[in-house]
């Protein structure tokens, strides 16, 4: 079996994904705009054949690429990159060469906002008041001038600097005059918990495993302020999450993918979901996924897509905390403090490989416990400040 990975951000981590794919009887073919000699090791070892493109996004040089694939071994069985960015590419691809996932006609609703909405409320889901962004004079009216309200582009690009929250009629002058041309919504500001749904599911669209996900702060907030990212994934995820997640993901459709669907939790305990992706979780998600129930994730993945996978159960061991440290804050403890301090806690420390440093920190750990308190304790004591 063939399956083309179009290797968008070719850190170590894809490696896990790859090796697993490759013992599971596929033969991998990697396309990227990196020479193959500068990949890591562990993707190298993967890799049937590499195929070097000018940039992540040049359609015809994958298409060149998968035809040469095709030819010289078969047909292709599955196109990946596991990336919410290149759906449509992966769309054009699955439908040149007849390959199993979701096609361009079936994917607007992830890319558009306004649309996506409507999956939100075919589940059931509380969804925040939304219009498209025509010019100042809608802007005035969907406000009332009343603030604040939320400013994001139609089309997701996953660019976090891209939404605005806008708390004045100056701050609302202020985007449209540095605002880029493409459409853009505006939406209640909902002021609360961010929250995510996220999962896997087969290829009949099963979730075979899921988690859920607290955000300390919200991922605007960290990207606008520099502020500390940290993560809870507690061992029991509340019932209403579950039950709405499970909701968007039947609504959406989702067969054989990741997902990540994200949530506002308002202060009053309502959930409204804003975004949906497919994708895997980001800030060492799949490592999230596998130390909190001591599973493989990347094989069960694997062998979702092989075709190859039994009924799976699973139990969630332990709560799981992700904090990111960044080299332009200071901090009171030095790493071997944090080691010291956190002992058997300590599932992993590392340097950030997946290149959103603004947002997850340049240093990440991981740590378990069965007790809350101790990992929020534990947070605590990694970004303490002199």
């Amino acid at each position: 079996m063939n399956l083309v990975f179009l290797l968008t951000n070719p850190n170590a981590d894809f490696s896990y994904f790859l090796n697993r794919l490759q013992a599971s009887g596929f033969l991998i073919f990697g396309i990227s705009d990196s020479p193959k000699s500068s990949l890591p090791v562990e993707i190298r070892a993967s890799l049937k054949e590499h195929f070097k493109i000018d940039h992540p996004e040049a359609l015809d040089q994958i298409l060149t690429a998968c035809v040469q694939i095709r030819n010289e071994f078969g047909p292709i069985e599955r196109f990946e990159t596991l990336q919410n960015r290149f759906l449509e590419i992966e769309a054009v691809i699955r439908e040149k060469f007849g390959i199993f996932g979701p096609k361009p006609a079936e994917i607007p609703f992830f890319k558009k906002k306004t649309l996506m909405k409507a999956t939100f409320e075919a589940a059931g889901a509380n969804v925040p008041r939304t219009k498209p962004l025509v010019d100042k004079r809608s802007a005035l009216k969907f406000t009332g001038r009343k603030y604040p309200v939320f400013i994001k582009p139609e089309t997701s690009r996953e660019n976090i600097y891209d939404n605005f929250l806008v708390s004045s009629e100056e701050e609302l002058n202020r985007f449209f005059a540095i605002k880029y041309d493409h459409q853009y919504i505006i939406q209640e500001y909902l002021g609360g918990r961010q929250e995510s749904f996220n999962g896997l599911t087969d290829n009949q669209g099963n979730i075979v495993f899921f988690n859920c996900n607290f955000f300390s702060p919200d991922l605007c907030t960290t990207a606008s302020s520099n502020e500390n990212l940290s993560i809870l994934s507690p061992m029991n995820v509340p019932a209403d999450l579950e039950e709405t997640g499970r909701a968007i993901v039947k609504a959406a459709k989702l067969n054989e993918r990741f997902f990540v669907i994200e949530f506002i939790r308002t202060n009053d305990g309502k959930l409204y979901p804003i975004d949906l992706k497919m994708a895997i979780p980001p800030h060492l998600g799949c490592h999230i996924f596998n130390y909190s129930s001591d599973i493989d994730v990347f094989s069960l993945w694997a062998n979702c897509i092989n075709r190859v996978q039994s009924e799976f159960t699973f139990k969630r061991l332990y709560s799981v905390s992700f904090a990111g440290r960044k080299y332009n804050r200071s901090y009171k403890y030095s790493h071997d403090e944090i080691v010291s301090k956190c002992g058997k806690s300590l599932v992993y420390s590392g340097v950030n490989q997946s290149g959103d440093i603004s947002l997850s920190g340049n240093f990440l750990y991981l740590l378990r416990s069965k007790d809350e308190q101790e990992l929020k304790d534990l947070v605590n004591y990694i970004f303490a400040e002199p």
